[in-house]
């Protein structure tokens, strides 16, 4: 049995940049790519970003939050593969992607660890004017919390960032700390 990453590919990926990502990160694992709605060949337009985000309000949901669900089946999916040892599974994520793994994670409970580049620092960011861009938003998360406070969350999981960790993020790794966790993981 091998352990398995999910490396989430993003809306405006460039060819080949997620298995590069995958290349630095996931060595002697099985990968699995993953798109999740909205995202890759079968992912809508740019120009219909802001219809998608607010047709998804109207039902109570958000692009963001149908990703986690995305997700979350992904991860319940591959605990079921053959050569997948289910205890093993992480989640690679880069930039915005980075919200939707740290609330999979969290909800699902059994993530072994989460490998983030760039992830945002908070979700109350402002939306461009043209309604495309990033879609990280998800209803009443911000009354309760915020993505930098997540991966305090989320312990014995393993934290890692790729490249530098966020600022904001110093908060959970001070809590984690006190508490007499692991810290989290700088890759340079």
């Amino acid at each position: 049995m091998k352990p398995l990453m999910i490396v989430l590919r993003n809306y405006d990926d460039e060819r080949w940049a997620a298995e590069a990502f995958a290349s630095e990160v996931a060595s002697g694992q099985n990968i699995a790519y993953f798109e999740t709605r909205g995202v890759g060949e079968f992912g809508w337009a740019p120009g219909l970003q802001w219809h998608v985000r607010r047709a998804s309000a109207w039902t109570g949901r958000t692009v963001a939050s149908m990703q986690v669900y995305d997700l979350m089946r992904c991860m319940e999916f591959c605990r079921t593969l053959p050569g997948v040892d289910q205890a093993k599974i992480s989640i690679a994520a880069r930039n915005e992607a980075g919200v939707v793994a740290l609330y999979a994670a969290l909800m699902d409970g059994r993530c072994e660890a989460l490998i983030l580049i760039n992830p945002p620092e908070t979700q109350d960011l402002p939306g461009n004017p043209e309604g495309k861009g990033p879609a990280t938003e998800m209803l009443n998360c911000l009354r309760i919390t915020d993505v930098y406070q997540i991966p305090a969350l989320l312990a014995p999981s393993r934290i890692q960032f790729a490249d530098k960790m966020p600022q904001a993020y110093q908060w959970s790794q001070d809590l984690i700390t006190k508490l007499g966790k692991q810290p989290f993981i700088t890759i340079p």
